[in-house]
C-alpha cells in the first residue's frame, strides 16, 4: 500500500513560558519562528518554529502535568490529500472532520492512535499561511 503520508510536520508540546521557549529555540537553537498563536485578546499563548526540511515545533502555553504523557500534546502528519485520507480512515469506522485552523488557516483533521496518542494531519493548501514554508 502506497503511503498517505508525505513526513513528520510536527511535534507539539506544551511550555510554561511561551517568550522563554521562544528565546531558546530562536537564540540557542537558531529556529525561525513562523507562526504566533494569539487569542481574542491578543494575548501570545502559542508559536510554531520551523526547524528546516519542512520540520517544525509547536508550543503552547499550559501547566506541565506528571501524568505519562508530560509535555508532550500530539505529533502531526503532513499530508497532499486530506480528503482521501479522511476517506480511508472512515473506512476503518473513524469518524474525523476536516477543518481549517483558526489562525493559520491550515486543512486539518484528527484522532487517536490505538495506544490513546493524538495525531493530528495537515495539509498545505494556498489558505494555508504555512504553505510558503513548505518546499
Amino acid at each position: 500500500m502506497k503511503s498517505l503520508v508525505n513526513h513528520l510536520s510536527h511535534a507539539c508540546f506544551t511550555c510554561t513560558d511561551v517568550e522563554a521557549t521562544r528565546h531558546f529555540y530562536e537564540c540557542v537553537l537558531g529556529f525561525k519562528v513562523v507562526h504566533e498563536f494569539n487569542n481574542d485578546r491578543d494575548e501570545l499563548y502559542g508559536i510554531y518554529l520551523a526547524i528546516g526540511q519542512n520540520t517544525f515545533l509547536e508550543f503552547f502555553k499550559g501547566s506541565i502535568s506528571d501524568d505519562r504523557n508530560g509535555s508532550f500534546r500530539h505529533i502531526c502528519f503532513a499530508v497532499s490529500d486530506i480528503v482521501s485520507l479522511k476517506a480511508e480512515l472512515e473506512k476503518l469506522n473513524r469518524k474525523v472532520t476536516v477543518q481549517r485552523g483558526r489562525t493559520d488557516g491550515t486543512l486539518q483533521m484528527w484522532i487517536r492512535d490505538p495506544n490513546g496518542i493524538m495525531i493530528e494531519f495537515h495539509e498545505y493548501d494556498s489558505q494555508s499561511i504555512l504553505s510558503k514554508f513548505q518546499k
